[in-house]
């Protein structure tokens, strides 16, 4: 022992003499300091002459160049170039938009048929696969870039995106919904004792019955990872034992659940359909009301007053609630419950665009949502009356306001914000060959979306062909990149 430690303390002594003793090493030294080398430097794209959608603005912004370094928005305005090695794209008067984003999705509550996994019919390694195919080739694949997963096990996906072990949209997950035992969320079997069924064990759904075990279930949520919470204090239309008319959730434990959320620096979002529910919810500090769909015009003007966000999904309640006995899966109740959603969507939405309040768009509908994700703007559009230019603020500016609400303790992405273009923003981007602020029917074309990139990485580029890897093109899935493997290996 004394030899080798003799050894070691000769073999340091000599290394450290030979480095301060040459001129040349700490030359070399001091250029990494003062000038980095060329091929250290950042890569760049440059996409030019573009006409922007902000995410906000009403009008575009015509003729830009806007310059991406990193994941990140460097520039914009005209006439830029390229600072480092990069890429330039014609952008050819192209419209510009901020990447999607769903702000109500079940990524794992997708199965077979459209069924809930519940693991009667397939098992939670088959659901993530599911999940993780459908993440890639019908959300990130059609422009959306990131989704505000608001119940299911979606935690692990959300982790495996933020750690480029998988390829996708940037995950908001809520983790699993808490909801009561009996009310929305409880798809136990009708004769299954008082036990946990296969949701619950799989992590997709939280059924509660005290504050204690509310208090437990979200500072579990969050110990996984959660962004924010989702309670459910209503009745709904895919469960069975819920009428729409209870409420499920005492004021005492929505209360427990927000203030766990706001020890968390983060907030609750609730699903609720009627005036009860809702106005429970928002005495409990609840932010985000999920659906809405039956309420009086005096509840909206509540919600304006206060500042309650409305999450609207248009088709589900516009379309596929008017003609529910085509849903395979719904009972003779469940039918009854979601016309009568479908007969106040349209009323309730007339009272939302009359307050002016604060409204993004998401999903919902489970195994059919995904090939239909972009539906649910167009909609707002062709059946609530709704400018183009509004729809898309309610899937990029107004939603990315509402996900910096995770933060700062609990957002998973702080570098910037998202649903803009702007400086300093993670640079999501659509060109789009048309202009959707003038139609919006343009983004359900996918011929019409020439570029889709996120984290400033190219997913999609049928403007110029990407051939060099350090532009990171990205034409297929990734699951668990070489650079994973090479680590293990290294052990």
């Amino acid at each position: 022992m004394k030899k080798n430690t003799l050894l070691l303390n000769t073999v340091l002594s000599a290394l450290i003499t030979m480095i301060t003793a040459s001129p040349s090493l700490m030359a070399a030294d001091d250029a990494d300091q003062t000038a980095p080398p060329e091929e250290n430097k950042t890569a760049q794209v440059l996409i030019t002459n573009v006409n922007i959608f902000d995410g906000n603005s009403e009008i575009l912004v015509q003729g830009q160049d806007v310059l991406i370094e990193g994941k990140l928005i460097k520039k914009i305005g005209q006439s830029l170039e390229l600072e480092n090695k990069g890429l330039v794209i014609d952008g050819g008067g192209r419209t510009m938009t901020p990447g999607l984003i769903d702000m109500h999705q079940h990524l794992m509550l997708g199965g077979p048929d459209g069924l809930f996994s519940t693991g009667e019919s397939i098992d939670f390694a088959t659901t993530g696969a599911i999940a993780a195919q459908n993440m890639y080739a019908h959300l990130l694949m059609k422009g959306i870039t990131t989704v505000r997963d608001i119940g299911g096990n979606s935690l692990g996906l959300a982790k495996g995106v933020r750690m480029g072990w998988m390829t996708g949209p940037r995950i908001y997950s809520a983790g699993p919904p808490i909801g009561p035992l009996g009310g929305h969320g409880d798809v136990g079997g009708w004769n299954q004792h008082l036990s946990q069924d296969e949701s619950v064990l799989m992590g997709n759904l939280a059924t509660t019955s005290t504050v204690d075990e509310v208090i437990k279930q979200a500072r579990w949520n969050f110990r996984k990872g959660a962004a924010f919470l989702k309670v459910m204090p209503g009745g709904g239309v895919s469960t069975e034992f819920d009428p729409l008319e209870v409420i499920s959730l005492t004021l005492d434990e929505m209360k427990a659940a927000v203030a766990i959320a706001e020890d968390n620096k983060t907030y609750v979002a609730a699903h609720a359909y009627r005036d009860d529910a809702v106005n429970r919810a928002i005495d409990a500090g609840v932010k985000v009301i999920e659906h809405n769909f039956l309420v009086s015009e005096e509840t909206i003007q509540r919600m304006a007053k206060e500042d309650i966000i409305l999450s609207l999904q248009g088709y589900m309640a516009g379309v596929a609630f008017a003609h529910p006995e085509n849903v395979p899966w719904y009972t003779p109740e469940q039918i009854r419950k979601a016309k009568s959603v479908h007969t106040g969507t349209l009323q309730m939405i007339k009272w939302a665009r009359k307050h002016k309040l604060f409204i993004i768009s998401g999903s919902d509908m489970f195994a059919e949502q995904w090939p239909i994700t972009k539906r649910n703007i167009t909609i707002e559009v062709e059946l609530f009356e709704f400018t183009s230019v509004e729809a898309l603020r309610h899937a990029t500016g107004n939603a990315g306001k509402v996900l910096e609400m995770s933060g700062p303790a609990r957002n998973p992405y702080r570098d910037g914000p998202l649903g803009v273009i702007q400086e300093g923003a993670y640079a999501d981007i659509l060109l789009w060959d048309g202009d959707p602020t003038q139609d919006i029917m343009i983004i359900e074309d996918e011929d019409k979306l020439d570029v889709i990139m996120k984290d400033g990485e190219i997913f999609k580029n049928t403007i110029v062909d990407v051939t060099d890897p350090a532009y990171r093109p990205s034409p297929e899935m990734r699951i668990m990149p070489d650079k994973v493997f090479q680590r293990g290996n290294s052990l």
